[in-house]
Order: C-alpha cells, then structure tokens, then sequence
C-alpha cells in the first residue's frame, strides 16, 4: 500500500525542492507550528507566529544553524536504522518535499519524516526522526521517563489529527558527547487511553488559532513556554 497518494482524508501535496516546501508549509499550520499554538514550543511565541503566518514579519531562516544541519543529516540514517530494526513489523516509505494536508481542514498540514504500514494489522502509522543534545541530569531524566519535550508529542498528535493514522514511532538520537549517543524509540498510539482527549485539544487549539487569529487577524496573547 502506498501511504504518500491522496484519499479521503489528506491531500499530498509534492514539491519541486526543499525551497518550495518551506514557502508550502506556510499556507497552514504545521507540525512544528501546532506546538505553538498552545504555547508549548521553547523557541517561538505565539505571537511570533502570529507574525509570521499573517505575513507581517519574514520566516526565519535556521538552515545554516548547526543544530539544523546535523539533524537533517541524521535524518536518513536515523530512518534507515528504524527500517532495519523493524523490518518484520513494519513497511516504512519515505518522499522528500512533502506535504499532507488534511482535506476536511485544509489549514492543517503534516511533512513526515516517514510513513509507516503495520505488516501483521493494516494499521498505518507516522514515522518522526529527531536529534537532541542531552546538556544536564533533568534533560536526561525527561527523556527516561518520556518524549522528552512537550512541543514534540504535540507536533505528532498534530500529525494523527491531520493523516487520521492509528500510531507514531518517534526515534529519537540522545546526545552526550560526540562519543555517547544513544538511540531511543518512543510509540504513541490512539489506543492509548488519553490519546484520543489530547488529540482533541491539539486540534482545538490549532482550529481556533488558525481561524480567529490568522485568519480573523486577531493579534493573540503572548504566550512563550518556559
């Protein structure tokens, strides 16, 4: 089954290259965005995105930030690595310069950093890669207990609300050193029992964000996770 075709709930929308994507994701509110929406993101207020998605300020280019450069680099190995250690379980597919967009709710978009097919069930699920530097105990002992930041569990809620997908696989790089990385995977899973509620208020928020602030133009309360 090919997970990147349109259906009846996401539209796939295919870029000619990674310049034309970023200009994409502006149309809508995005994984990265959604976290922002409730306030819940380290590195832009809600404000700021207000800014930035009514065009009244300019996208920050981040491209040539090292933390930027080294994690689109490990992208595909981290992707690669996933493929092999669950290659009995799961059929992972990838496209570059992709977006999904939700057809019922179009401001809502998704670029995922894989797609995933449940051999054994038919089950579909998102693939997400991400990279961290651990920098003291209490950043280690978040990603021990969890999804070690609320901005990243928000942004793949955003993605099963969008995609209509059963489950996300995050795999996740921990970094201490150059010479101690360890590798972890994180499953979330609608069947969870508090899943489904806190996807609904992802969407809550997005809805409401996107509708009464973007577009009624509303300026939004500053709102900057601490």
């Amino acid at each position: 089954m090919d997970l990147y075709q349109s259906n009846d709930i996401y539209e796939v929308l295919r870029f000619k290259d990674r310049d034309d994507w970023l200009i994409g994701r502006e149309a809508g509110i995005g994984g990265s965005d959604a976290s922002v929406c409730l306030g819940m993101n380290r590195w832009k207020t809600t404000r700021d995105l207000w800014l930035q998605k009514t065009g009244r300020q300019p996208l920050e280019d981040i491209s040539e930030k090292p933390y930027v450069i080294y994690g689109v680099a490990k992208e595909p190995q981290l992707r690669a690595g996933f493929a092999l250690d669950y290659e009995d379980i799961y059929e992972v597919q990838y496209e570059p310069d992709v977006i999904l967009r939700n057809r019922a709710h179009p401001f809502m978009l998704y670029s995922p950093d894989g797609l995933l097919y449940e051999k054994a069930t038919g089950r579909k699920g998102i693939f997400e890669a991400k990279t961290h530097a651990i920098r003291n105990a209490s950043d280690w002992n978040a990603w021990r207990e969890g999804i070690g930041f609320d901005e990243y569990f928000v942004q793949v809620l955003h993605g099963l609300n969008v995609t209509g997908f059963q489950f996300v696989e995050l795999r996740v790089e921990l970094k201490r050193s150059p010479q101690y990385k360890q590798i972890r995977t994180y499953h979330i899973d609608i069947e969870d029992e508090d899943i489904p509620a806190q996807m609904k208020a992802v969407y809550e928020a997005v809805d409401e964000y996107w509708n009464r602030y973007v577009i009624g133009g509303e300026e939004p309360p500053v709102v900057a996770y601490l």
